[in-house]
């Protein structure tokens, strides 16, 4: 855009979770797949992309681990099982449901924006 050779770009980004999870572990594979989001990014008088806002909440790291780590697959016998991601699923999703909310009206403020303003909010979709 910068350089004059598009006035609008698409930015497409994606994450394929579904190798950190243990398709049989119900507290953790009905919130993480595979996903992807997209924007179309234009012209501005301010050079940026945002504003952005994040929400984590450090007080939580039991709640997603891994069942391992990487190194226990040099184990020469072979025998080492494939990390994944184990979480405390109702503990994880009660948290997201609640921040989401929290996070989102973050967001708005920093835009300057008003819920109705938005035609559609849409934080997750799930195929499973």
């Amino acid at each position: 855009i910068r350089g004059g050779s598009a006035r609008y770009v698409l930015l497409v980004g994606a994450e394929k979770l579904s190798d950190w999870v243990n398709p049989d572990d119900r507290g953790t594979a009905f919130l993480f797949a595979d996903g992807a989001g997209a924007a179309v990014i234009g012209p501005s008088d301010t050079p940026a992309i945002g504003p952005t806002v994040w929400g984590s909440d450090g007080s939580q790291l039991d709640a997603i681990t891994m069942s391992g780590r990487f190194e226990q697959l040099r184990d020469p016998s072979g025998d080492a099982e494939y990390p994944h991601v184990v979480m405390q699923g109702q503990a994880v999703f009660r948290w997201a449901v609640y921040e989401m909310a929290r996070v989102a009206q973050q967001a708005l403020d920093a835009a300057g924006i008003e819920a109705s303003d938005l035609a559609a909010f849409i934080p997750h979709y799930f195929l499973g």
